[in-house]
């Protein structure tokens, strides 16, 4: 909704099944919003290689994108730098990432990491426990959205209100978000 062009970028380090579930979710969600979005997406291979996160990202703003996700870890100063330089939004991952970036990073989706592990022990100290692979998300609390506090006015509140509903709807399984089997 917040994108004026109809064009957004993802922008990732290496191509593995993490990075592309929360792509896959990220477009799924904006063409849920807007169906005729033009979504982008490259890898760059590295989570460490800014130069390239800022390389990506400023080729997709030659491409018309006006708001960038990010899944490249320390990478992500490149992407936060280029959108900078360019004045386009990003939404920042797997931490707040209002502070390293509070004039570009409208929001982020933050990994909940000790909810999560606090399940597990608690699972493990009870005998409940089976070694098994478990994929977990915002249904789960092990992810949640934050909002940039200096930017809030950048979002209208009615955008504000339609992410804490659905963010809401995902929790309580009443909207399903795809994501990969891994």
């Amino acid at each position: 909704k917040l994108s004026k062009s109809g064009v957004v970028g993802m922008v990732g380090g290496p191509d593995i099944p993490s990075i592309e579930s929360t792509f896959q979710a990220f477009e799924a969600g904006a063409k849920a919003e807007r169906p005729d979005i033009t979504v982008l997406k490259a890898y760059t291979g590295s989570n460490g290689d800014i130069g390239a996160a800022k390389q990506q990202t400023l080729a997709f703003i030659n491409r018309g994108a006006d708001i960038i996700i990010h899944q490249t870890n320390a990478a992500a100063a490149g992407v936060f730098e280029a959108c900078r330089e360019r004045k386009v939004w990003a939404f920042g991952t797997n931490s707040d990432q209002s502070s390293v970036a509070p004039d570009v990073v409208l929001a982020s989706a933050v990994i909940r990491a000790d909810t999560v592990f606090t399940d597990l022990a608690a699972r493990v100290r009870d005998g409940k426990y089976s070694g098994a692979v478990e994929l977990v998300g915002v249904k789960e609390g092990a992810i949640n959205v934050v909002f940039n506090p200096k930017l809030l006015d950048k979002i209208p509140k009615e955008y504000q209100d339609i992410l804490t509903r659905q963010f809401a709807e995902i929790m309580s399984g009443d909207l399903v978000v795809p994501k990969l089997e891994f």
